[in-house]
C-alpha cells in the first residue's frame, strides 16, 4: 500500500527522516485489523510549539480519520496510528459479531 506524506514544516522535514521507516511498518501492521486499505495520507504540520499530525486510510467504503497535536513529533505520530487502529479493531470486532449472530452462535 502506498502512503502519501504531505509535510507543511521545513523544520519537521528534516526531523521527519528519522520516523519515516518507522511509519511506514506501523501503518503496514494495520493490514492486519482489515483485508481492503486504500488511500493511506498523513500529513505533518506545525502548530506553534506544538507538531499536529493528520491520518487517514479507506477500508470498505468507510475512512478512519485520526488527529493529534504534541510537542514531540514522534508522539504525535506515534498517537495518530494507534487512534485509526483503535477505529480499524472496533469495525473488525463489528464485523465479526455480525457474522457470529447472522450464523446463530
Amino acid at each position: 500500500m502506498k502512503v502519501n506524506i504531505t509535510i507543511r514544516d521545513e523544520e519537521l522535514k528534516k526531523g521527519f527522516e528519522n520516523y519515516r521507516e518507522k511509519i511506514n511498518e506501523k501503518i503496514d501492521k494495520l493490514g492486519q485489523f482489515a483485508d481492503e486499505l486504500h488511500n493511506a495520507r498523513l500529513v505533518v504540520d506545525k502548530s506553534g510549539i506544538n507538531s499536529l499530525a493528520e491520518f487517514s486510510i479507506h477500508s470498505r467504503g468507510k475512512e478512519f480519520y485520526a488527529k493529534s497535536k504534541k510537542k514531540v513529533l514522534q508522539e504525535s505520530l506515534n498517537s495518530v496510528i494507534d487512534k485509526v487502529e483503535r477505529q480499524l479493531k472496533k469495525e473488525a470486532d463489528k464485523h465479526t459479531t455480525r457474522r457470529h449472530k447472522a450464523n446463530g452462535s
